[in-house]
């Protein structure tokens, strides 16, 4: 995980941990979510160098089945009568 001091991601350390990683993987598809560290220009620019960039869809909770799933499991609890943990 790159991590700043902060507890967040910087895209220079994106970066750094990028051109590592991209030395010894060329020509792949990179997928990543849309987390504002991935649209770095210089982080897209270096992964489309040698390779191919796909972002993934913005988070939809819609499409990911296992949320109505969770909705449904949240509900029967809330209504479920507890004595104790």
């Amino acid at each position: 995980m790159i991590i700043d001091e902060k507890g967040g991601s910087t895209g220079e350390r994106l970066y750094d941990f990028l051109k590592h990683f991209i030395n010894h993987n060329k020509d792949k598809l990179i997928i990543m979510d849309n987390a504002p560290v991935h649209k770095n220009k210089a982080v897209r620019d270096l992964i489309n160098e040698n390779n191919n960039l796909l972002f993934s869809v913005p988070y939809q909770h819609y499409t990911n089945a296992i949320e109505g799933y969770f909705n449904v499991l949240k509900s029967r609890l809330n209504k479920k009568k507890w004595n104790n943990l």
